[in-house]
């Protein structure tokens, strides 16, 4: 008797052994997500820090104008020299607590080089283009999160680029009339870049997302999915000012 009830417990023991071990897991993804989102929140943080001064101050603006050439080519150059340096030493940027300083080295180089542009936009546009830009985010985020589909696959990938590719137009033929001097070839091209970092915001939310997805970051990466999706962000948000903004 007391065997045929071991023997009949061993499933139900099994299955819990099953279900504390996925409980387990969702709360390393969960810790993982919460990790990435509090990096990324502070590297738009301090990207939003760096490049105000460059908006509201009138020395820094007017050095920046007087020696537009060299600070263009020195960020340019030191955004490229990370890129290279994450693409060829990804260890450098998974060190502790190295690889973070090395991050938030990139945030700030960024954000001298969104600054940089907004010293020859008007203040009004470049508001309305961060206004633009946390739309598309936000709703590409929560759609990313709550789709029942994919996106980490290729197919997927085609529907999202021309649905935001459609919308951008259409928000462009609209708000053409009120700003004049934008250029409907740049903003053509500004779409089309555009369409495709939000695409790729889509699908490295649902990899960070983990679960089902086809493609996921490890849990160790949570650095390297903190930059994947700043990087989205940041590169939209610069082909949104080449749409929106008004030169001065």
């Amino acid at each position: 008797m007391v065997s045929g009830d071991v023997e009949s417990q061993t499933p139900l023991i099994g299955q819990r052994g099953q279900l504390v071990t996925k409980d387990i897991e969702v709360d390393i993804r969960r810790d993982f997500i919460l990790k990435v989102y509090g990096i990324l929140a502070t590297q738009i943080i301090l990207t939003v820090l760096v490049a105000l001064p460059f908006v509201l101050v009138d020395a820094v603006q007017t050095f920046v104008r007087d020696n537009s050439g060299l600070i263009g080519f020195v960020t340019i150059l030191s955004v490229f020299g990370f890129l290279i340096t994450f693409s060829l030493k990804p260890e450098s940027i998974k060190t502790h607590p190295y690889g973070l300083l090395t991050l938030f080295g990139f945030t700030v180089v960024e954000g001298v080089f969104i600054g940089t542009l907004c010293v020859f936009l008007t203040p009004s546009s470049v508001l309305f283009t961060v206004g633009v830009c946390v739309v598309i985010v936000g709703s590409l985020t929560a759609w990313a999160v709550f789709a029942k589909a994919d996106f980490t696959g290729y197919a997927p990938f085609v529907y999202v680029a021309g649905l935001v590719f459609v919308l951008f137009l259409i928000a462009g033929l609209l708000l053409m009339p009120f700003l004049p001097g934008v250029s409907v070839f740049n903003m053509v091209i500004s779409a089309l870049l555009v369409l495709f970092f939000s695409a790729y915001l889509v699908i490295d939310t649902q990899a960070i997302l983990g679960g089902q997805h086809k493609y996921q970051f490890t849990v160790d990466d949570y650095v390297f999915a903190a930059l994947a999706i700043y990087l989205d962000i940041v590169n939209m948000l610069i082909q949104l000012l080449s749409a929106f903004g008004q030169r001065k």
